[in-house]
């Protein structure tokens, strides 16, 4: 039924980040996880900052045994927020 449910609104706009993130989740679910990869790469594709497609694509990448792709996707955020010099953490007061 999710499945259905998120190949109906990709009929509609193939490029929705949500329904191409729900596809991949519900593809997953039953098992069928190169195809929910297909779909997690195109929602990434779609968006690549949200943190929700990063961390299902990165996720079934490593599924799939490509870690080294999972670990380089889930680097590239640190790496931008670095390079913008945007903290990746905020210092507590001790005591």
């Amino acid at each position: 039924e999710a499945l259905d449910r998120a190949q109906a609104l990709l009929r509609e706009n193939p490029t929705d980040e949500e329904a191409l993130l729900a596809q991949g989740d519900a593809l997953g679910g039953l098992g069928r996880f190169a195809e929910s990869l297909d779909a997690y790469r195109r929602a990434h594709g779609a968006n690549p900052t949200d943190p929700d497609i990063v961390a299902s694509y990165a996720k079934a990448l490593f599924g799939m045994g490509q870690r080294a792709e999972a670990l380089a996707l889930l680097e590239a955020p640190i790496r931008r927020a670095r390079d913008r010099g945007v903290p990746l953490w905020v210092p507590r007061p001790l005591g």
